[in-house]
């Protein structure tokens, strides 16, 4: 019959590991008293096997007295396993959560349906939108503007559906601009002469830190009108 063995450790023990290894002891020991039990089982077989009445009487009177020893064992043994028990794990504490990415701004100017757009104005705007970020549509020099807030980065779309007149090309002026002066400028060229035509353009811009207020501006340049079917800045 083998013996439970505890390992011997290598290096000191940390806390949680010292329970671990109490608890672990409890188990073998219990392991250790099934196996004196089997083994007194074991004599009382073969007594009643090979022994006559008086060795069979003593062999009883010492499983008793053995099986006496273990159930003060097994109380000891409860009562050791209690006292660990009570020793919980010591608690990690989790990771704080990761900052949710806060959610981008999106603001929608809708243009004046069925305006008369006239070369040398403003694109004009039907409804007046300020967001959370700061940015809103305001008249600026007698200019219909869009203001975007310095030092943040911004992206423009431009969506338009344009009735001409005559068959022409059409030419628009888009101005980012501050009180320093031009930002950014660009001449957005439509060749197309049919009656309809659609301008969808996209704009990624940073506007400089400490330059205050920074204005959006679509102006006209040719032809002399175009009427505007739909449209929106976001």
């Amino acid at each position: 019959m083998s013996l439970p063995k505890f390992p011997d450790p290598k290096s000191v023990l940390n806390r949680d590991e010292s329970i671990n290894a109490i608890i672990a002891s409890i188990a073998m020991e219990e392991m250790a008293l099934s196996n004196i039990m089997n083994a007194e089982a074991e004599k009382i077989r073969y007594a009643l096997a090979h022994g006559d009445m008086e060795q069979i009487i003593r062999t009883n009177e010492s499983a008793v007295d053995i099986m006496e020893k273990i159930n003060v064992m097994q109380m000891i043994l409860k009562e050791k396993l209690s006292v660990a028990s009570k020793f919980e794990p010591a608690q990690i504490p989790p990771c704080p959560p990761m900052p949710s990415p806060k959610p981008k701004t999106c603001c929608v100017f809708d243009v004046t349906k069925g305006h008369c757009w006239e070369a040398g104005t403003t694109l004009p705007f039907s409804n007046h939108t300020k967001c959370e970020n700061g940015v809103v549509n305001v008249q600026h020099k007698n200019n219909h503007a869009i203001m975007l807030p310095s030092g943040k980065s911004y992206t423009i779309g431009i969506n338009l559906k344009m009735a001409k007149p005559r068959p022409v090309a059409a030419h628009m002026l888009i101005e980012l601009r501050n009180k320093s002066g031009i930002v950014y400028s660009e001449t957005y060229r439509n060749g197309c002469r049919d009656a309809f035509f659609r301008m969808n353009l996209l704009y990624q811009w940073n506007t400089p830190r400490g330059s205050g207020e920074n204005f959006l501006i679509i102006r006209l340049q040719e032809p002399d009108a175009l009427k505007v079917m739909t449209g929106r800045v976001l």
